[in-house]
């Protein structure tokens, strides 16, 4: 049975075959950053001190926009006396005993202070007995130590003597520290709301890695040459081979011998080029953001 010949590979196929491998270099690079930039979907519930809360993050569900009840909002910033004494939670009170009861056990209230018309006032003192013969309290609380969360109170619904909080947290990721501080937001409700959960509505902007576009672009540039010159060399070495016609003597073998020797390593060489450059092409894209907010 008469062998099957060898087929010479046109320049167009070898064209072909270089946009192809490019594609596959280029696409697993940008298929592993879309990886890390992009936030994993999850919905997670806990439950505090007095009430639960849910997380929605990264979720395609719609956060309720209308309310049902009336609601007034005070926010407290606590920056270098932020010390906790147990892990921030998310609280509803119903009078002065309870507000210092639970939140004691997540500040020193004692260092917090809120603005009123006769000067400062800590917390139990603002939301004295008299605030709590018209309302009740819900209180969303955070650390921003590690991150920045641009939290707003989109909707409050009541459900008979249970009210739902609905947040929107845009929150941010940085690689950088940020400053040590806690956000309290105060919000208060009718007398009727007995019990309130918290549902919070999460989108995530990935602002830890800031990409390096001068080294991703040398390093997409040597990878695009490396990849022509190792398939063209190969291409060309398929090629010759077709083109041989007499049989080799000893020396004209031992000369074939030491030319594959250095084609071979030629060809390693260039493929770790390319390993290199797209380890260094990969790093570009994902520098880590070093700016410290």
């Amino acid at each position: 049975m008469k062998e099957k010949e060898p087929i010479k590979i046109s320049f167009k196929v070898t064209v072909l075959l270089i946009l192809l491998i490019l594609v596959i270099i280029f696409g697993i690079l940008f298929f592993m950053y879309y990886l890390i930039m992009t936030p994993s979907s999850s919905i997670t519930s806990s439950t505090g001190l007095t009430s639960k809360t849910t997380i929605y993050s990264d979720t395609k569900k719609d956060i309720p926009t209308t309310s049902n009840t009336k609601y007034n909002t005070y926010s407290v910033y606590v920056h270098s006396n932020y010390s906790p004494k147990t892990q921030l939670d998310n609280i509803f009170v119903t009078s002065n005993d309870e507000l210092k009861l639970f939140l004691s056990k997540c500040i020193n209230t004692d260092s917090v202070y809120i603005e009123s018309q006769n000067g400062k006032k800590t917390i139990t003192e603002y939301f004295n007995n008299d605030f709590f013969q018209n309302y009740n309290l819900a209180i969303e609380m955070y650390d921003a130590s590690s991150s920045h969360h641009s939290y707003s109170i989109v909707s409050v619904i009541a459900n008979g003597s249970n009210g739902t909080i609905n947040i929107k947290d845009d929150f941010h990721t940085y690689g950088g520290s940020l400053s040590v501080c806690a956000t309290l937001v105060f919000i208060a409700l009718d007398k009727e709301i007995e019990h309130v959960d918290f549902d919070i509505y999460r989108t995530t902007t990935n602002n830890s890695y800031n990409t390096d576009y001068p080294m991703m672009f040398i390093a997409g540039i040597i990878i695009f040459i490396a990849v022509i010159f190792i398939v063209s060399l190969i291409v060309s070495k398929h090629n010759d081979k077709i083109h041989t016609i007499s049989s080799l003597d000893n020396n004209s073998e031992r000369y074939s011998t030491i030319r594959n020797f250095k084609f071979n390593i030629i060809i390693i060489v260039l493929i770790l080029t390319v390993l290199f450059s797209a380890f260094v092409f990969y790093v570009s894209i994902i520098k880590p953001n070093t700016f410290i907010y």
